[in-house]
């Protein structure tokens, strides 16, 4: 048996604090390492207990969740960071995003599926609500995004699949390609695109209508 994910809660509000640390109570692949109630405390936290994940709330008052994820990213890039908060503010999404947040979940979420969210993380999907990937869809276009036109048939294919929230495990596997090789053709969109992270392709890809559905 495998041991369980260690999680890293970091949020100001007591009561969400004790909510999330009850539901990980009924889940035995998630154990919490500890919990913080503002990022300078999380970041310390963080160096101590060497968590596999961290949820993290945005709006915090020593030090907001922006910043945190900020540091956390630079210092301990494999650590896995999820946010969770009240904020569907589009700006912070991008935000989020940008600083190479693996998963946006609203407050709003179910219990169960923050589980099942987080589970997925882990897998190395990145995981958003629904109505934060609403928001991403009805947004204007970034500028200096890039374009699309300077993309293979087989990087569309591929770039379609990433927007999906498929794995390069994933995507190898749908269009009958080595795991390696999905993996060069996400470096060569990143690339094309002038972004820095898969996390911001696929906000911008999501922005742009750029999924197998369309």
């Amino acid at each position: 048996m495998s041991d369980p994910i260690s999680l890293l809660l970091i949020d100001d509000h007591p009561l969400i604090r004790k909510g999330i640390i009850q539901l990980l109570d009924l889940h035995q692949g998630i154990s919490l390492a500890g919990e913080a109630d503002g990022g300078a405390d999380g970041i310390k936290l963080i160096e101590q207990k060497q968590p596999d994940l961290v949820l993290l709330d945005l709006n915090m008052r020593d030090m907001d969740g922006l910043t945190t994820l900020k540091k956390i990213k630079k210092r301990w890039p494999a650590i896995k960071v999820v946010v969770l908060t009240v904020s569907d503010n589009p700006q912070n999404i991008f935000d989020a995003f940008k600083q190479q947040a693996d998963g946006y979940l609203l407050k709003n979420t179910d219990p169960e599926k923050i589980i099942d969210h987080l589970l997925e993380v882990m897998k190395g999907n990145e995981v958003m609500s629904p109505e934060v990937s609403k928001i991403l869809t009805n947004a204007p276009p970034q500028q200096n995004s890039g374009s699309r036109l300077n993309l293979t048939n087989r990087e569309e294919e591929v770039l379609r699949l990433i927007a999906d929230g498929l794995s390069n495990q994933d995507i190898g596997d749908r269009l009958g390609i080595s795991v390696w090789t999905a993996k060069v053709h996400a470096k060569h969109i990143l690339k094309k695109m002038g972004l820095s992270s898969r996390n911001e392709l696929i906000v911008w890809a999501i922005r742009e209508g750029f999924t197998s559905a369309n």
